[in-house]
Formats: structure tokens, sequence, C-alpha cells
């Protein structure tokens, strides 16, 4: 997908079009389906059909973030289209559609907490030992593995979600959703978003406003013509309010964490020791 990177702006834009309606018509699949199963395997099954989903929106907004980089060089680009291959970086994209960052810095925390290979969480902060979340939380949904933990090893089934999964869709794919209906999927939109999102770069303090006021003119200059007759307004809302600052420039690969570093935090710990962001 990386050699995307050195079409020119046309002709990524047409690409981009045709690959975001594709993922578009497979994540509203899924969602078909799931909403169909029934029975006592269901909640299991529409855990399954979900991961793909949401890892699916998480490309979509990956792909998406390329048109808001189209005037870069073609080795950002590059990179950019790497994460649509990478689960880590299509789940933090899924996830940081459920935020509410004040400003950009606060989306790089979140993303960079998102990145460790292990971190220390539980009552006290440090307790436990876990590996990185998005990782573990796809593969227990998908697979039964035998694990090891600070309890012993042990084996996990995807059992253990049958009660505790949403029965509703994501964010991130009510967002893709929204935005395949509003024309997202068409070249002359990703042509506007170019266009929109040409000179903004975010730095650390750039507040979430100016984000939304973008995205607002992103909403107003689509033509009508490409926009669905089934638009809602809650998809407009959800646009405006939940399409983030772009990350194509944020390193989004994991975070590799030494356990015997972990484990000399927990051996140190105090009441007023580091909160769970420093544990990497």
């Amino acid at each position: 997908m990386a050699n995307l990177a050195s079409l020119g702006e046309v002709e990524l834009l047409g690409a981009l079009a045709e690959g975001l309606e594709l993922v578009a018509e497979h994540v509203a699949t899924l969602e078909q389906i799931a909403g169909r199963q029934e029975g006592p395997a269901a909640a299991r099954a529409v855990e399954v059909l979900r991961v793909v989903s949401d890892e699916e929106a998480g490309k979509f907004l990956i792909l998406l973030d390329v048109a808001r980089c189209a005037d870069a060089e073609p080795a950002l680009k590059a990179d950019q289209l790497r994460k649509a291959s990478n689960h880590i970086a299509k789940g933090i994209y899924q996830r940081a559609v459920d935020i509410r960052p004040a400003d950009f810095a606060e989306l790089l925390r979140f993303a960079k907490g998102l990145r460790a290979s292990h971190y220390l969480d539980g009552p006290n902060d440090v307790d436990w030992i876990f590996r990185n979340e998005i990782e573990a939380e796809r593969e227990e949904k998908l697979y039964v593995d035998y694990v090891s933990t600070d309890d012993g090893d042990s084996w996990y089934s995807p059992r253990r979600y049958d009660d505790l999964g949403p029965d509703y869709a994501s964010g991130a794919v009510e967002l893709v959703l929204g935005m395949s209906r509003a024309g997202f999927c068409s070249a002359a939109v990703l042509s506007t978003i170019v266009e929109v999102w040409r000179d903004f770069r975010p730095e650390p303090e750039t507040r979430w406003s100016d984000c939304r006021e973008l995205n607002r003119a992103t909403l107003e200059r689509i033509a009508v013509d490409v926009v669905d007759p089934d638009l809602s307004d809650e998809d407009v809302s959800r646009i405006l309010n939940t399409w983030t600052f772009p990350m194509y420039d944020v390193d989004l690969r994991k975070i590799d964490v030494k356990l015997d570093d972990l484990r000399e935090r927990q051996r140190n710990w105090s009441p007023d020791g580091w909160g769970r962001g420093d544990y990497y």
C-alpha cells in the first residue's frame, strides 16, 4: 500500500477514494451481520466481527489522514500508509474517536499510553504488569491462548468477553459510516479535504476548537450531489465533534518496554510516585 505515496495528487486521491469506499462497505457489512446474530453464541460471534470492523474503521481514518497530508513529501505519506497494516496504529485511531482532547498534546499523551509493549496498572497504579492494551484485547477476543502473568500461567478464552462486550457499534464505526454517507469516499470530497487542511500542522498547544473548525469547514464545502440522502444530523454532529487531529506525523509504533524496568518501579513504588503514563 505504501507505493501509493509515489502517485501524483489526482491519482492518489482517486486511489484513496476507491479504497475508502471499499473499507466503508466492509465496515457496514460486518456491522449488519453483527446485528443479525442470535442464539447462545451470538455474543462471541459479535465480538469477533467487531474486532475486525473496529480495525477497519481505524484503517479508514488512517487513509483519510493521507488526504490531510497529500501535499507532504512521499516519505511521510508512505509512513502514514504503512500504519494501515499496524494493529496498534489502527487501534489508536479507532479509540481516539472516543476522547475529547483539550489540545493536541492531550491526544499525543493518549496515543503514547497505548503504544507501550507492557505497562503497570492496578489499585496502586503499579500492582500488575500488563501487555499492550490494544494487542491484548484484540487477541483475547479472537483466540484461545496460554498467557504468562504475574499470578502465574493460565489459559485465556474469548469466553471471558461473552457478557462484557457492548451490543452496539463503536464510535469509530459510527463515524466511518457517517463519513461514508457524507461523501468522504469520493475524490471530490478528498480534494476538498486537501484544500481545507493544507496548512494545518498542529503543535502540542493547538486547541481542539481549531480542529473542530476545520471539520466544520470541510462539511460546509461538500457538494450536495455526493451526499447520501440518509445522512443524518447525528452523522454531521459526529463528524464535527469526533474526527480528531491529524496524526500522520505522529509515531504510532509499539514502544518496547523492559520488564525489569517495570519490576524495579514496582519495588520502588510510593504513594507519591508516578502516574500510569510514566510506566514505560
